[in-house]
């Protein structure tokens, strides 16, 4: 999960993964224990709220808000427990001795 911070206001923002693993409801209110991610890829890419495709697309990677999976129709809520690392500013990549 990616935590985003502007000004006063607190986004969530969770992978593809762990969006799949957040679904409670399928699109037709059938309870279920998450869905395989291609589904919620494959559903992302036929679904239009406001005239945009719901979620953020960053490289390969797709991330939503639990508001992103219910204006697909899903039920999700986010029962996980995470550790709270504190605020991170940047990442920096180290550079080893072996080239990798």
């Amino acid at each position: 999960m990616l935590k985003v911070r502007c000004g006063d206001r607190e986004q969530s923002y969770y992978s593809l993964s762990e969006s799949s693993s957040l679904i409670n409801k399928n699109r037709w209110g059938v309870p279920v224990r998450g869905i395989h991610s291609e589904n919620l890829r494959r559903t992302r890419r036929d679904t239009l709220v406001e005239g945009k495709r719901p979620g953020i697309v960053i490289g390969r990677d797709m991330f939503f808000t639990l508001d992103d999976l219910r204006n697909m129709g899903y039920g999700a809520e986010d029962n996980q427990t995470y550790i709270d690392l504190g605020e991170v500013v940047e990442l920096i990549l180290e550079d080893d001795s072996d080239g990798n």
